[in-house]
């Protein structure tokens, strides 16, 4: 689940069931053979969801013959699946939505059906058009006909405790926008990083460019960044970016970084208000630490100076 959430968001769907069903679920899956033949058509990784929610709530998930072409589709699960939690509110069913980690790597994209895929595909569509324009009115006509379900709509947010937040609305992120940008424009230790490191020349860019992934003695994850000829070390998780942290200028530069990637438009619906407080309040502190020396791991090449102490301005 954490390795995944940095690729794409993930949502979440919740059904109540009771010990006695659960109990009776695992029979059934040990009486039978243990053995299963994958086909992407009659028997994929939907289909056994299907099977799994039907065995709860009978007859409560189906296919889509239009809109799926008659395949089973997460799409579709999740759309029949709240369907039935608004037909049965007595049920206790949620749904909520882990968000993709901020980032460069590149974002999910929206979660298509099959009909949807085909239709949004140039590839595909483009050739249909041409050799039967009626075959791709009609594809067309059932796409529009069956839009409209989003997985993100009223889903809650899992944030940094593992706890379900609202998401922002469009007036919380050109608030905390405004908050970030009265932030970003009072003299700091950012605007020393921005003016050069150890040799004047070394930029942000080229600093995270080179940095390695590791562990502290807490077993909490650090950037390893080069400066200069000697290895800082760079807290990334709130619970040591202050602590092992061994200057305010890095830490305070990736956290902006990622306060950036929060309040960018798009993803106004999938970032939880908790997260983008915590990240608001731990920037400000950082921007309020005085710089210092700090001590860095010395490189494989300079043993000798494993005592040294450096700045990173």
């Amino acid at each position: 689940m954490i390795g995944a959430s940095y690729d794409r968001s993930i949502y979440g769907f919740e059904i109540e069931t009771s010990p006695e069903q659960d109990a009776l679920l695992i029979g059934k899956f040990n009486s039978q053979q243990n053995r299963e033949r994958y086909n992407f058509v009659k028997r994929n990784c939907a289909d056994f969801v299907r099977e799994v929610i039907n065995f709860y709530y009978p007859h409560a998930l189906h296919r889509s013959v239009i809109g799926d072409l008659g395949v089973t589709t997460p799409k579709q699960i999740a759309k029949m699946l709240a369907k039935y939690g608004r037909h049965h509110p007595e049920l206790q069913s949620s749904n909520f939505l882990v968000p993709q980690v901020p980032g460069t790597a590149r974002r999910s994209k929206p979660i298509r059906g099959v009909l949807e895929s085909v239709v949004a595909a140039k590839k595909y569509m483009l050739p249909v058009v041409v050799v039967n324009p009626y075959v791709g009115g009609g594809l067309l006509a059932g796409h529009l006909f069956h839009r409209g379900f989003d997985p993100a709509r009223h889903a809650l947010i899992l944030d940094s405790n593992l706890k379900l937040d609202a998401p922002m609305t469009r007036h919380d992120r050109l608030r905390y926008q405004s908050r970030m940008d009265e932030l970003s424009q009072t003299p700091s230790v950012i605007d020393r990083l921005k003016e050069g490191t150890t040799k004047g020349e070394k930029t942000w860019e080229r600093l995270q460019a080179s940095a390695q992934p590791g562990l502290d003695v807490s077993r909490q994850p650090v950037l390893q960044m080069r400066v200069g000829n000697d290895l800082a070390q760079v807290g990334i998780s709130r619970a040591n970016i202050l602590s092992v942290s061994e200057s305010p200028e890095l830490p305070a530069r990736l956290l902006e970084a990622r306060l950036h990637q929060e309040l960018r438009p798009a993803t106004v619906r999938k970032t939880s208000h908790s997260d983008v407080e915590k990240d608001l309040a731990l920037f400000r502190q950082l921007l309020s630490l005085q710089p210092r020396e700090v001590s860095v791991t010395p490189s494989p090449t300079n043993d000798s100076r494993a005592q040294a102490r450096t700045s990173l301005q």
